[in-house]
């Protein structure tokens, strides 16, 4: 039986079409934050495997890897790409393992921990203050995690008691939409007045789980809670200070300050003394994030109707193979710039968004 994670990853290829190498995916498992992991993680809609495991080692991933080629689950040419023993493999594991519904490591992957510490620590301190014991052993030892509780801790006896109250009603009626399953997992997870919550390998125990399931499911019951959290006045102070409405790189983050004061990407080149072609990278980056994204400035509308409509015909975002039929058709001009950045505004599902 192959593990969650390999279970996962097969999936993850069988999503990537042949279009992408081995190493591309293991940049999206474990989350990093390059232009072209971010690329493939828009235009291929992969935002519910991002960061899924950002401990999984290059060389244990490297053993499973090599493990599906000698049993002739994957092909490797240029890229990797699923074979048929690897498809019926991956039909039967969908009967053992279930893939978490709610997980975004795209939108929450980084800043779930600090919620989830925020969160257990507030409600473990809430349980002792019901019993009116001032002293215990804190869940979380982080000193800004403690602070933080403490700036935001009530006073108040009747305050105590209306968080006490607002925080079990909201997470009582979040969790009753989900599984029984994934609301156990979370709830265990909990410490209270004398009750430690349990680990990740007491619950792997109790429901007979691969512990990276285990794992993946409790962070899919945080991003949940989070996403939720916006119309939850109780859950929302935990949350409120931690999204952001861009997930950016940092110097895409530059870029993008410099654009909004109104500079060209020459200028900004210029400035940064950095080749344009970077910063192309950073507009495609920027553009794959926004949701009116002024592609015009940029590419007419034209040349984006032709790009969607090669990509739809050829199904696929290989920029090669797109730019060879685009040449073929009558476009060569058309740059890889142009082509990208149509992807990252419109690309996501062969162009039908």
């Amino acid at each position: 039986m192959l593990s969650f994670r390999e279970y996962v990853l097969l999936r993850l290829l069988d999503k990537l079409q042949g279009d992408r190498t081995i190493r591309s995916a293991y940049h999206i498992l474990t989350g990093k934050k390059s232009a072209q992991t971010i690329q493939d993680v828009k235009w291929y809609r992969l935002t519910n495997y991002y960061r899924m495991f950002p401990h999984w080692s290059l060389s244990s991933f490297e053993q499973s890897t090599a493990r599906f080629k000698e049993t002739g689950y994957i092909k490797e040419e240029t890229v990797m790409y699923l074979s048929k023993e690897g498809a019926k493999c991956l039909a039967q594991l969908q009967h053992h393992y279930e893939l978490p519904s709610h997980f975004n490591g795209w939108k929450y992957g980084e800043i779930a921990p600090l919620f989830w510490k925020r969160l257990s620590l507030f409600i473990q301190s809430l349980s002792y203050a019901e019993k009116k014991e001032r002293y215990f052993l804190p869940v979380v030892s982080d000193g800004e995690v403690q602070a933080w509780v403490k700036r935001r801790w009530p006073r108040e006896e009747n305050t105590k008691k209306q968080w006490l109250q607002g925080l079990y009603e909201e997470l009582y009626d979040a969790l009753d939409k989900l599984s029984p399953l994934d609301a156990s997992i979370f709830t265990f997870r909990l410490s209270g007045y004398k009750e430690t919550g349990r680990t990740l390998q007491q619950l792997q125990e109790t429901y007979h789980l691969d512990i990276e399931e285990v794992n993946v499911r409790f962070h899919s019951v945080l991003h949940y809670l989070m996403k939720q959290s916006h119309h939850l006045p109780f859950l929302s102070k935990f949350t409120k200070d931690l999204e952001q409405n861009l997930q950016l790189t940092t110097t895409a983050t530059v870029t993008k300050q410099m654009l909004d004061n109104g500079l060209s990407l020459d200028d900004i080149a210029e400035k940064r003394r950095l080749k344009k072609s970077t910063i192309e990278d950073h507009l495609v980056e920027i553009a794959s994030e926004m949701t009116n994204f002024p592609i015009h400035q940029y590419v007419s509308p034209h040349v984006k109707e032709v790009v969607l409509r090669t990509v739809q015909k050829q199904k696929t975002y290989r920029l090669k193979k797109i730019k060879q039929q685009l040449a073929e058709e009558g476009y060569p001009d058309i740059s890889y710039f142009a082509i990208r950045l149509t992807l990252a505004c419109d690309g996501g599902g062969y162009g039908n968004t």
